[in-house]
């Protein structure tokens, strides 16, 4: 099972650690502690990359800190199955996103040159100056 199917069962590991402390497993049933596994394992292979000073499971979101100002998240919202994610900057001067580049499913009704890109709507971006780019 994937991150984002055990963030749409139980909203977080932390409400899953919970689960489990308050009803316990069940001899006949292992679920609960079969997905608590799977969580932490995802969690660990981040930090075991030794990429990330920390990783933060937030809901339906990854926050992979690099650090202080630099990290990587991850987002996917099970009821749409929209995503997206981006190595963000905080240092960055701009209000808003500050995001360096992302990869996302949004489809930006605004942007009619978006519509045009062959993987639409689903695109890559890049930061440039202070405006996105899409490819």
């Amino acid at each position: 099972m994937s991150e984002r199917k055990l963030t749409a069962k139980y909203a977080s590991l932390e409400k899953l650690e919970e689960r489990i402390k308050k009803e316990g497993v069940k001899p006949e049933d292992h679920t609960l502690y079969n997905d608590l596994l799977e969580w932490r394992a995802i969690k660990h292979e981040l930090e075991a990359s030794g990429i990330f000073k920390e990783v933060l499971i937030i809901g339906a979101k990854i926050r992979a800190i690099i650090s202080e100002t630099l990290f990587l998240e991850i987002y996917y919202d099970p009821t749409t199955k929209s995503y997206s994610y981006g190595l963000v900057d905080m240092t960055l001067p701009y209000i808003g996103d500050k995001r360096i580049f992302g990869w996302d499913d949004y489809p930006h009704e605004g942007m009619k040159e978006i519509k045009r890109l062959k993987s639409y709507p689903h695109h890559f971006q890049r930061r440039e100056k202070e405006t996105y780019q899409s490819i």
